[in-house]
């Protein structure tokens, strides 16, 4: 125990003022707890379980700090208040993932609140630590106590500075989209993981996602030739056919994150299915021209 973590563990159960409460909890004078944290005494092992048990006690009351949810499927912490969150790995060692609505100076306190939770929780069931995936059952099962890095069914993925993480959930592949540095825009919270049966598509979904915060998706031509329904055609000639009967077309345009530019789209469904295709404004004004709906806004 530093006196850097007493300090901040101190402030985190008692706020500004918490030296004099803290010596008390502890049952030790004011002036012991002084000379711990100018270095002058050496801070008593026993005091580290001491501290675990007085955040115990005030865990309820202190959910701003110390109330977090662990996901053990892909290993990761969150502060509820905040929504910052942190990814582990089977040793127990924290990255800061997402900082959430967190104030720079709030994250030294909730990154030691979100360590201190994990290790409760690692003491209250050991399963926390990994998973794997049984390839024979597809149930997910605790790993053996020598594995501490990376699960086999977990894989990350850097694209255009994001952080994809796959996750195994069988049958399905999850891809989960975090920023690597505070000033990213980062993924809508609403939005569902990218999911799929394949591991690759659901990245290439989760790739696609991150296009769209970017701006940068590819735009596609109404001429262009797509597959849509399992059949190579085009937007244009789908409309000059009066396809009405299997496609239903309509317009939509939205504001892309982080800047004043709008994104023109055209959304086709196919009975309980639907897919995007971003295109010009050009376009967009000559589909219009053309009687196709407006109907998506954002």
């Amino acid at each position: 125990m530093t006196p850097e973590k007493l300090a901040i563990i101190g402030t985190a159960l008692y706020g500004e003022r918490w030296q004099t409460p803290l010596a008390n909890d502890l049952q030790v004078a004011d002036r012991t707890m002084r000379r711990w944290l100018a270095g002058e005494s050496p801070i008593p092992e026993s005091i580290a379980a001491e501290l675990l048990a007085l955040f115990e006690r005030r865990k309820r009351t202190l959910n701003a700090l110390t109330d977090y949810s662990i996901n053990a499927l892909n290993h990761t912490i969150m502060n509820v208040r905040t929504n910052s969150l942190f990814a582990y790995d089977g040793a127990g060692r924290l990255t800061l993932r997402d900082p959430g609505f967190a104030k720079p100076d709030e994250m030294p306190a909730i990154a030691d609140g979100a360590q201190e939770a994990l290790r409760l929780e690692l003491q209250r069931d050991p399963r926390t630590k990994a998973y794997w995936v049984d390839r024979t059952s597809g149930r997910m099962t605790a790993t053996p106590a020598p594995h501490t890095e990376s699960s086999p069914w977990v894989e990350e993925q850097e694209y255009h500075g994001y952080n994809l993480q796959a996750v195994q959930h069988p049958p399905v592949w999850q891809v989960n989209i975090y920023i690597t540095r505070p000033n990213m825009i980062p993924p809508n919270p609403f939005d569902m993981p990218a999911s799929s049966p394949s591991k690759e598509a659901a990245l290439a979904d989760a790739r696609r996602r991150v296009d769209r915060l970017l701006g940068t998706r590819k735009l596609h031509g109404i001429e262009e030739k797509i597959s849509l329904g399992g059949r190579i055609t085009t937007i244009l000639d789908e409309l000059r056919r009066g396809s009405s009967g299997v496609y239903t077309f309509r317009l939509g345009e939205k504001t892309i994150k982080g800047s004043r530019d709008l994104r023109y789209f055209v959304n086709v469904v196919r009975g309980n299915s639907s897919e995007q295709f971003d295109i010009s404004k050009e376009d967009f004004e000559r589909l219009r021209g053309m009687n196709v709906p407006v109907g998506l806004h954002g």
